[in-house]
This record gives structure tokens, sequence and C-alpha cells, in this order.
């Protein structure tokens, strides 16, 4: 899950000082098959059970209230349930 959080962080979706994700169990899964001597193919899933976020940040700046240069703060919390495909080919 820190992947995930690393990830939301880069995109800019997300800029908390403080924030803690649970750990969360991942069962993943896959198949092939050789189509010939030479070519295969193979799928792969893997999901991941839920996980509780929580963050928060604090920002001098205006709040929403127009007050100028109070702390303003926020918290927020939630919930992350990831999947993941994936589809190869192969040529040996």
């Amino acid at each position: 899950m820190v992947v995930l959080l690393s990830l939301l962080l880069a995109l800019n979706i997300a800029e908390f000082e403080q924030y803690d994700i649970d750990q969360s169990w991942m069962f993943g899964a896959g198949i092939g098959y050789q189509i010939n001597d030479w070519f295969r193919v193979d799928w792969t899933a893997n999901l991941y059970s839920q996980a509780d976020f929580t963050g928060s940040s604090e920002f001098n700046t205006a709040c929403s209230d127009g007050t100028v240069g109070a702390i303003c703060s926020y918290s927020d919390t939630g919930n992350v349930r990831v999947s993941t495909y994936l589809a190869n080919a192969y040529i040996d």
C-alpha cells in the first residue's frame, strides 16, 4: 500500500503532512497457455483487501471563512481497494 500512496503523492492528488494507511492482504492468480513451440501467453490478476486511510495537514494561509494568517487544517479518512490485471505474450 505504500506504493499506492507514493503514486497518489507523485500525481499530486494528495498532499498530507501526516498519513497512515493500514496493511492489507493480497491474493494473486495467473494462467498461461502455450500456443505453439515459440509463442505463449499468460494472464494474471492481483486483488488487495480494503485498507483504511487517514491523513491530515495544516496550512498557514487564509481559511475558508476569510481569516488571514490563521492555521487551517484538514483531516481526511477513507479506504482503498486495489486490483491489478496483466496480460503478457512471449516469443521464445
